[in-house]
């Protein structure tokens, strides 16, 4: 009975959002069930977006006195396990911030479900029923009457306005009959005079119940609840539409399409910014900048992907059609397959020595945001410019064969790798530019789980981890550039990042840790902690 909708409502409905007390609007996030550690952090990025207002948290002390000024998260109910379960409470410090959130979140949001503007709970639909209808409160000067609220929404005055219900269950089905004994429960208790329309009500209510007994569908155990109200957002599975089983062109490490989309909200994508991607392989993450508006720019080592791409026999020429040019598919394939704007550019080059003028101011304060997914040798090694003999590297290429030459390359080690990408975005983004990127993570007893690279240019905003197996991870990493990048310092902190000892240079030996740490080898994560359900 659920409509997906981007956004809901008249002017009407969007001066309404439910509870307000000194913390503000009370709203109730509903999350998708995937990606279980990204999904605060992407709603925080896009909040700094719509907002740029931030969270208040209790144990920053810095923060205490803007509560009134900032949003604030409040656990779930039902104990520790039912943070991984999808209703998470949110308050807005007013309700013009809830519809700015809402309104982008609507458009762009991967892991939120829908934004709900929450008018009451109960842990039976007869106890929230009569909350409604009397507006039963434990403190009355913590949150205005009902009354109020429905004043605000045109459907319970004026019978010439629309509305619906959407009903919806975690861990089971609400079937038709009970949504709609639940829904004459309802509008009984509110006192609805519009009128009903399922395809474009001007008002839709949500309706939301928890129900997971502990064993099922291998589930979080979160106890019988309810909760109602007003529906400010709800999102669509745009990022869908770039799915990796229908892109024209493809390479082994072509990053998941949804994951994209994640990484382009966490570096705020948007139009009139300009995203990086040093390792751009065959484009997926900068299809997902690209939708968000923003400019792009990409960068590889490996001319065939980037420049030859592949030749029009190993392609299904039917399925490509009119995108298949010159004998092949290649990046830019991608881009207008899509209809996408092509990236600005794409260049040969190495990351650990961009084709950049360091001299000229222009090449410095450049992106907005370096996007990214390096290579760690776990499922593809980096390389580097370089080469066995030194003869071969300083020898000029001829003229007619530059078109053709393929340089040599040496390998690239992983703490190099994480060095020189923290140090060109530190050089090339704008002061309040984002990095972000995936950094591997795994359980040996010899590397922290917590540990992180760093760079003084550099802060770490959020960290997300993804569990791929019983012993391998990676996290999602993004890092805000908070001062001027100064040459002297960097390079300090460079050498000691690759120091002898230094637990950077244990990730060199990653994959020879993981795989003689224990048995469990690659056993895969079957909890939904894991990538999605």
């Amino acid at each position: 009975m659920a409509m997906a909708m981007t956004m809901m409502g008249s002017p009407q409905t969007n001066s309404s959002c439910g509870e307000e007390t000194k913390w503000g609007t009370r709203l109730l996030c509903v999350f998708r069930m995937r990606y279980i550690d990204f999904r605060v952090a992407e709603v925080e990025a896009l909040e700094q977006m719509a907002c740029g207002l931030g969270f208040y948290r209790e144990n920053e002390g810095p923060l205490i006195g803007k509560k009134g000024t900032m949003f604030k998260w409040e656990a779930p109910k039902g104990g520790e396990e039912a943070r991984d379960g999808p209703f998470w409470y949110l308050r807005a410090p007013t309700r013009e911030a809830a519809e700015k959130l809402a309104a982008v979140v609507g458009e762009r949001g991967v892991l939120v479900k829908c934004l709900v503007d929450l008018w009451s709970e109960g842990d039976t639909l007869e106890a929230m029923a009569l909350d409604l209808r009397q507006g039963a409160v434990e403190d009355a000067a913590l949150r205005p009457d009902v009354e109020d609220r429905k004043s605000r929404v045109a459907c319970f005055s004026d019978k010439g306005s629309t509305f619906k219900f959407s009903c919806e269950g975690f861990g089971r089905r609400i079937p038709m009959q009970e949504q709609l004994a639940v829904i004459d429960v309802l509008c009984r208790a509110c006192g609805h005079v519009g009128k009903v329309s399922l395809k474009q009500p001007q008002y839709d209510f949500y309706v939301g119940n928890t129900a997971v007994s502990p064993k099922e569908h291998n589930l979080p155990s979160i106890p019988d609840h309810w909760y109602f109200g007003l529906l400010l957002c709800r999102t669509t599975t745009w990022y869908d539409a770039y799915k990796l089983s229908e892109r024209k062109y493809l390479g082994p490490t072509s990053m998941d399409h949804e994951v994209a989309a994640l990484m382009a909200n966490m570096a705020q994508c948007r139009p009139g910014k300009l995203a990086f991607d040093p390792y751009v392989g065959t484009g997926s993450i900068l299809v997902a900048c690209s939708h968000a508006g923003a400019m792009t720019y990409g960068g590889d080592i490996d001319v065939r992907v980037i420049i030859w791409g592949k030749e029009k026999e190993c392609c299904d020429v039917k399925s490509h059609g009119e995108f298949v040019q010159n004998g092949k598919v290649d990046v830019w394939t991608n881009f207008d397959s899509y209809g996408l704007p092509r990236p600005l550019g794409l260049i040969r080059c190495d990351a650990s020595s961009l084709p950049f003028r360091r001299q000229a101011a222009c090449s410095e304060d450049l992106f907005d945001a370096v996007v990214c997914d390096p290579p760690y040798g776990i499922r593809a090694g980096g390389r580097k410019q370089g080469g066995r003999q030194a003869w071969m590297r300083d020898r000029e290429v001829p003229e007619d064969r530059k078109d053709s030459h393929i340089p040599s390359t040496a390998a690239y080690s992983t703490s190099e790798c994480v060095v020189d990408l923290l140090d060109l975005s530190a050089r090339h983004l704008v002061v309040g530019g984002r990095l972000v990127y995936f950094f591997p993570s795994a359980v040996t007893g010899e590397i922290p789980r917590d540990w992180l690279p760093s760079h003084p240019c550099l802060e770490v905003e959020h960290c997300c981890e993804q569990e791929l197996t019983m012993v391998w991870g990676r996290k999602l990493v993004t890092m805000v550039k908070r001062k001027p990048y100064d040459p002297d310092e960097a390079g300090e902190h460079r050498k000691r990042q690759l120091a002898l000892g230094s637990d950077l240079l244990k990730f060199d030996r990653l994959y020879e840790l993981v795989h003689s740490s224990s048995g469990e080898k690659s056993k895969k994560v079957k909890s939904y902690k894991g990538k999605k359900i």
